[in-house]
């Protein structure tokens, strides 16, 4: 099965990547597994059944949009940074990493070492796909944070890819099921609003002898 051969090069990559080019390479193995099986086909792998639909939380996204001209260091891109630091925490929960819209991170420092180690992996997949460039800076970190704030399927493959990244580095192959199911299971997606999105994905055009179409999902049987 092509889904299952995906899933795996991904986490033999991401397990054993040693820089960010094997990591996003590892990441191009992740999102042709969820092109080629859908959601749903990923959900059942990792949660064996249809997982429980969340209510639609009240979600912004971590990145707030930015307002500045940002912060600079020497060169022609950004190092964004990365510090242990005291978090805000909202009542009743628990942020164990943030990532600014700039690419710095902050690891909460009440965690245990441990989970400072799979906090900042986590987070590192976030900063690696921030813009860094300064040329155009703030408008590609704005068309990155609207994809992510705005698209189901954009998030979940986001988040999915840092826990899974952080899971196979901190517990190994065990720690895959968890990175998959991370984004539903604490509420950034859920499977119902995914299937909404993809139902309106437009495929693309086909040419059949001589004639154009233009192809789109719909998640609707046919009578």
């Amino acid at each position: 099965m092509q889904v299952g051969k995906e899933v795996l090069d991904f986490a033999l990559g991401a397990k054993n990547a040693k820089s960010d080019a094997e990591l996003d390479e590892a990441g191009k193995h992740f999102a042709k597994a969820v092109v080629l099986g859908g959601i749903t086909v990923v959900s059942a792998l990792f949660f064996r059944g249809t997982p429980k639909v969340f209510d639609e939380p009240s979600f912004g996204g971590p990145f707030p949009r930015p307002t500045g001209p940002g912060p600079r260091t020497a060169g022609i891109a950004y190092k964004p940074t990365t510090k242990v630091g005291p978090i805000p925490q909202p009542p009743n929960a628990l942020i164990k990493g943030v990532t600014t819209e700039y690419g710095d991170i902050i690891i909460e420092q009440s965690l245990s070492k441990a989970a400072q180690l799979a906090t900042k992996y986590h987070e590192q997949v976030h900063q690696f796909l921030t813009p860094k460039f300064y040329f155009l800076r703030n408008a590609r970190i704005q068309l990155a944070t609207e994809g992510y704030n705005r698209s189901y399927l954009l998030r979940y493959l986001e988040e999915a890819l840092a826990e899974s990244v952080a899971q196979l580095r901190t517990k190994g192959m065990t720690g895959l099921p968890e990175g998959i199911s991370f984004p539903v299971k604490n509420g950034y997606v859920t499977v119902a609003k995914m299937g909404k999105e993809a139902a309106g994905i437009l495929l693309g055009p086909i040419n059949v002898a001589g004639n154009s179409y233009r192809v789109f999902f719909s998640s609707r049987r046919q009578q």
